[in-house]
C-alpha cells in the first residue's frame, strides 16, 4: 500500500488481452514523467476485450496516455474498486475506426466504485462508436470530474456519464 511506479518519458507499451494490466494491490500510484507526446503511452490493441482492470482500492494514474488501437474496445478501465483516480491522463484513438466504447466502466455492484476521480483528463474521439466517458453500472457516491476536456463522436446516445437505469449518482462534483 502506498507504492509508486515511475514511468520514464517516451516509454511505450502495447497491451493485449483482457486484464492486460491488473491493479490488484491497494494504494498503487503510477506516475508518468514527460510532457505532451513525450509522456508514457499505453496502446490497447489486438481485440475488443483488451482492458486494464482495477480491483484494489485507492489506485491512481498520473500523466499517462492511453490509446485505442482496435475498433470498439469495450472499455479502457474495468473498475471494481473505490477511490480510483486519474490525473492529467489523455485518451486517444490510434487511427480512424479505432476507439473505446467506454473509457471507464464501473461494476454493477452498488457503491463498490465510490470516490472515482478524474482531474485534468482529456478525451478526444470523433468515432461514433463511443458510448460514454464513464459508464456507471451501480450506485456511485462522490464522483469527481474536474477540469477535463471530453469530446466524443456525434452518434445518438453518447454521454459524458451514462448511468444504468435505476442507479444513482450522489454527491457529484463536476466542474
Amino acid at each position: 500500500n502506498g507504492d509508486m511506479i515511475i514511468v520514464l518519458p517516451g516509454h511505450s507499451e502495447t497491451l493485449t488481452g483482457a486484464a492486460a494490466v491488473v491493479f490488484d494491490k491497494a494504494g498503487i500510484t503510477v506516475v508518468g514523467l514527460g510532457h505532451g507526446d513525450d509522456r508514457p503511452t499505453f496502446l490497447l490493441d489486438a481485440g475488443t476485450t483488451v482492458d486494464i482492470d482495477v480491483t484494489a482500492a485507492d489506485c491512481k494514474i498520473v500523466n499517462c496516455k492511453f490509446g485505442a488501437g482496435y475498433a470498439v474496445i469495450v472499455q479502457c478501465f474495468d473498475l471494481s474498486a473505490e477511490g480510483f483516480t486519474l490525473i492529467d491522463v489523455e485518451f486517444y484513438d490510434n487511427a480512424a475506426n479505432e476507439n473505446f466504447v467506454d473509457y471507464i466502466k464501473t461494476t454493477t455492484t452498488d457503491n463498490e466504485c465510490d470516490r472515482l476521480t478524474c482531474i485534468g483528463c482529456r478525451v478526444s474521439s470523433p468515432d461514433t462508436g463511443n458510448d460514454a466517458f464513464i459508464e456507471v453500472g451501480g450506485d456511485l457516491d462522490q464522483l469527481t470530474i474536474q477540469n477535463c476536456f471530453i469530446k466524443l463522436g456525434v452518434a445518438a446516445g453518447e454521454a459524458i456519464i451514462s448511468v444504468a437505469t435505476g442507479k444513482d449518482l450522489t454527491d457529484l462534483l463536476c466542474t
